[in-house]
């Protein structure tokens, strides 16, 4: 029983000082509740009986378990971020555990000490508490722990799979070498089998999802490059025919030039659309243009564009085609509202903040049709019944958000992609 106690005071200690040192890598705080409370114990509990019968190959299974789960309650972070800093904190304690074996072999050999002592067990757990301690108070450790993080961070997901699986081999490698004497080889052989064929299920399944993005993703920049040169063909075309209806009316009577002046001036009164377009960034251009080109005659629209980055180097492939996605839907919604209404005005600003690209698109719209409660439910349209499934899409989709609100007589809505990790300044 005293055992017993002792193993659950040292795993209780060791705990306390993962932890700190855990919360000390941030600046904001930890928020303690039921559930890291309900976790802490039951982690302190398994791993005294892990100890205390001698299993020491699940304890690194256990540290695995519990302590990914705590440190996201604590301070909730992507996948990527939890499992590096798991990772790393698991490194400083088998170093920290190291120097602890190292200043207790001194000890017992210049001191007469009794090893076996159960309140002695407890000693290496209080050495290792005070390195994790002194850590959490060195800037210098923090610093280089979450520049590191940060860096590895960068890896995508198929390669973060490689690398779990051989940091998994390796620690499982460590754990079985040391623990030979009391395993069985048909039990290892079955369990490793087993781990083998899950991760290379998930390696295959991530290299199909990042090849199938990759082809989306070009297809889309073809389909832009093609609504741009389509866009320019049609401007030498109308270039050339204006041309040509002019040296008709030269050697027309008076009712034909009038014919041939209302045809001019109705291919020249988009040529102001063409122009707000020219300075588009490339990947939604070709998209935009394609939207709103046949309606340039009818509504008035306006495009601003305070956006400078190359949008392919600050968007990841998934999030730049859910954004297309969810564009084409807006753009859609707010020309045939627009179209509706008495003004007609339709207005899309690109904009750019420290981490993300907004894309703002107003419209104005027959207040008469509108129940503002009913926007974004499912199945409610303006259109009819059974529509609205476009509007309710982009909404529930968190990949990019999309906030809609009504400013005045306008209908607004904004698309905001943040960008990749590699260009933030921050990442965590």
């Amino acid at each position: 029983m005293i055992e017993f106690v002792v193993w659950f005071l040292s795993n209780f200690l060791a705990a306390i000082g993962i932890i700190s040192f855990y919360i000390s890598l941030f600046e904001e705080k930890a928020k303690i509740n039921k559930k890291i409370v309900i976790l802490f114990v039951l982690n302190i509990v398994v791993c005294t009986f892990i100890r205390f019968f001698e299993l020491s190959l699940l304890n690194i299974f256990s540290f695995f378990i519990f302590y990914p789960v705590i440190f996201y309650l604590l301070s909730p972070k992507k996948f990527k971020f939890i499992l590096y800093y798991t990772i790393f904190i698991w490194i400083y304690g088998a170093v920290f555990d190291f120097l602890t074996m190292l200043i207790i072999s001194y000890l017992y050999l210049a001191i007469d000490i009794n090893m076996r002592n159960y309140l002695f067990k407890i000693v290496p757990t209080i050495v290792s508490l005070f390195f994790f301690i002194l850590s959490s108070r060195i800037s210098f450790i923090k610093k280089f722990t979450n520049n590191i993080v940060n860096l590895l961070a960068n890896i995508n997901n198929t390669d973060l799979f490689v690398i779990t699986f051989f940091a998994f081999v390796f620690i499982s490698g460590v754990a079985i070498t040391l623990n030979i004497d009391s395993l069985s080889i048909s039990i290892l052989v079955f369990v490793l089998i087993f781990i083998v064929i899950l991760v290379f299920l998930l390696l295959v399944h991530c290299k199909y999802l990042e090849y199938e993005s990759k082809i989306f993703t070009k297809t889309l920049q073809v389909n832009n490059n093609f609504y741009t040169n389509i866009d320019d063909e049609y401007s030498i075309f109308k270039h050339n025919l204006i041309a040509k209806l002019l040296s008709v009316k030269s050697v027309s009577n008076k009712n034909a030039r009038l014919l041939i002046d209302d045809l001019v001036n109705d291919f020249n009164s988009n040529m102001d659309y063409r122009n707000i377009i020219l300075d588009l960034p490339y990947g939604l251009d070709g998209v935009i243009n394609h939207k709103l080109c046949n309606y340039s005659n009818i509504l008035n629209i306006k495009i601003s564009n305070n956006f400078t980055k190359d949008i392919f180097d600050v968007l990841t492939p998934k999030r730049y085609n859910v954004l297309v996605e969810k564009l084409s839907l807006m753009l859609d919604n707010a020309i045939e509202s627009a179209l509706d209404s008495v003004e007609k005005i339709l207005i899309v600003n690109l904009m750019e903040d420290n981490d993300s690209i907004k894309i703002e698109i107003k419209n104005t719209f027959d207040g008469k049709k509108v129940d503002v409660d009913e926007i974004g439910k499912i199945h409610y349209s303006t259109k009819g019944k059974k529509r609205g499934l476009g509007l309710y899409f982009i909404l529930r989709n968190n990949e990019v958000l999309v906030n809609v609100k009504f400013v005045n007589s306008y209908f607004v809505g904004e698309a905001i992609a943040k960008f990749n990790q590699k260009i933030k300044s921050s990442s965590y």
